[in-house]
């Protein structure tokens, strides 16, 4: 996946440090709200760009795994992603054969979809 940064103020991908996060060498405070499911598809760059201003929010936390456009919405609204990458809850994965090799499959393909993107603040 090509890195469009120059869509989005965010130059520095977030690193756990400590309790909290940083960007580069400055300390950040993620002030996330969570954005989704949807029983229609919104306007997500409006959106966005309402819940950055008006919310003056930093982050989302999205349910499913997005597609690149959602993305590219959240980058150009200077909103880092937290992403859920769903699987099934609340069963035994040692018990059903394969299913903690599903799980592992669909977070690496989610990391290497994703990779590099600047509004990709965590998974």
């Amino acid at each position: 996946m090509s890195n469009e940064s120059s869509i989005s103020r965010i130059d520095d991908p977030l690193e756990v440090h400590g309790k909290g996060f940083r960007a580069g060498d400055r300390n950040e405070f993620v002030k996330a709200v969570t954005y989704g499911p949807f029983a229609e598809e919104p306007d997500h760059e409006l959106e966005l760009k309402r819940i950055a201003g008006e919310l003056q929010a930093n982050a989302i936390r999205i349910y499913e795994i997005p597609d690149v456009e959602l993305l590219h919405a959240a980058a150009a609204a200077d909103l880092r992603v937290f992403i859920t990458i769903p699987w099934t809850q609340h069963v035994d994965f040692f018990a059903v054969d394969g299913l903690l090799e599903e799980a592992r499959n669909l977070i690496r393909e989610t990391v290497e979809r994703f990779r590099g993107h600047p509004a990709v603040g965590g998974y």
